[in-house]
């Protein structure tokens, strides 16, 4: 009878490590990553609102577009899931496409920004985007604008971004 208690009770905890360890795998091989910490500077202004169609447009090793929806909030980008797994399927870089709405003298302008994003910044602990409109008198004497494009970036990020090169060094102050 002692035996027969103890083989029941052994088989209870054998089935309770089996339950766990099924919900428990999926979690480890099929884990999401969702949303990335970025803050979008524009004119030296953090951007809080008058975003649209913003998506990550990555190529897969495969020669495919993965386009993934997103949205932001000041700090935070967020998009539809991806598993680590889908994320060593893309190329090492992508774009950040969205448009942006800004106001002007009772007129509304609409600016189409597509920047080159890399794999890596969606696992940084913070990515930086500023964006120079070179519209802007100022920004068009500092900034050469990227190939048929009004308009240039530079990325701060923890693995160190990168700057554009000026066409003049401010007047005052540091860069």
């Amino acid at each position: 009878m002692r035996v027969a208690w103890e083989n029941k009770k052994r088989m209870k905890v054998q089935i309770l490590i089996l339950v766990l360890i099924s919900f428990l795998m999926p979690l480890r091989f099929f884990a999401q990553i969702s949303s990335t910490n970025f803050i979008i500077v524009i004119d030296g202004r953090i951007v809080t609102s008058t975003f649209a169609n913003m998506h990550l447009v990555f190529k897969q090793k495969d020669g495919s577009i993965r386009e993934v929806q997103a949205d932001y909030i000041p700090g935070r980008l967020s998009y539809d899931s991806i598993t680590k797994e889908q994320v060593s399927e893309m190329g090492n870089t992508g774009l950040l496409t969205f448009d942006f709405y800004k106001t002007c003298n009772k007129k509304q302008i609409i600016y189409n920004y597509k920047i080159e994003v890399f794999k890596s910044y969606l696992f940084n602990a913070y990515n930086v985007i500023h964006i120079y409109d070179l519209d802007n008198k100022k920004n068009r004497r500092m900034y050469f604008p990227l190939e048929e494009q009004n308009y240039t970036y530079e990325v701060d990020n923890p693995d160190g971004g990168f700057r554009r090169i000026l066409r003049k060094a401010p007047k005052k102050g540091c860069y």
